[in-house]
C-alpha cells in the first residue's frame, strides 16, 4: 500500500464528503479561515494543478479530473448550486489540527450562511 502525505486525502479517498444541506443557517467558528468567493472553474484549475504537482509514484492511475475519485461528489456539490449561493474555501484553525479534528475544503454559502461543506481533507 502507498503511503499517504498529508493533504492528499481526497485525491486517494473514493471520495469526497458533502455534509448535508443545511435547513437553518449554519456558519464557520472564528477559528476558520475562509476565502474570498471562488468560481467552479477556479476551484476545478487549482485542484487539477494539486493533482499535477503530485509525486508521479502518487499521481499515476488517478482519474484526471478534478478531485480525482471525488470528483463524483463534487459534480453533485456545485449541481445544487442556486441563484445568489457562492462557494468559498475553508479550512480549521490549528488548534483542531494539532488535536486531529481538522477539516479543509469548499462551502456553499448563501448571505453568511453555510448551506452545505464539500470536506476534501480531514484529521
Amino acid at each position: 500500500m502507498k503511503r499517504l502525505l498529508p493533504g492528499l486525502l481526497l485525491v486517494l479517498a473514493p471520495a469526497a464528503f458533502a455534509a448535508p444541506a443545511s435547513t437553518h443557517c449554519g456558519s464557520f467558528s472564528s477559528d476558520y479561515s475562509v476565502s474570498r468567493p471562488l468560481s467552479i472553474r477556479e476551484i476545478e484549475r487549482k485542484e487539477m494543478a494539486n493533482i499535477a504537482a503530485m509525486p508521479k509514484e502518487l499521481s499515476e492511475g488517478l482519474p484526471k479530473k478534478p478531485f480525482a475519485y471525488g470528483y463524483e461528489g463534487w459534480v453533485a456539490f456545485k449541481s445544487r448550486m442556486r441563484p445568489g449561493e457562492r462557494i468559498v474555501e475553508f479550512t480549521s484553525g490549528a488548534h483542531s489540527w494539532q488535536h486531529l479534528a481538522g477539516e479543509a475544503g469548499y462551502a456553499r454559502m448563501r448571505g453568511n450562511c453555510v448551506i452545505e461543506r464539500f470536506v476534501t481533507i480531514m484529521n
